[in-house]
């Protein structure tokens, strides 16, 4: 429950801050190592919306 907790905040666009606190994690650093797969996809969404951005008709 507390890995799906933390990737839904991640996918929803919480700053990575907040899930860390959120965790309990003393630094952001040690979210960002066990979350990067999430972090991953909002990579990937942020170059897709950049394409759309950036598509010319």
């Amino acid at each position: 429950m507390r890995h799906t907790n933390a990737t839904l905040m991640i996918t929803e666009g919480t700053d990575i801050r907040t899930v860390s606190s959120r965790l309990g994690h003393s630094n952001t650093s040690t979210t960002l190592n066990i979350y990067t797969h999430a972090l991953k996809s909002k990579d990937t969404q942020a170059a897709e919306i950049l394409n759309d951005v950036l598509a010319i008709s």
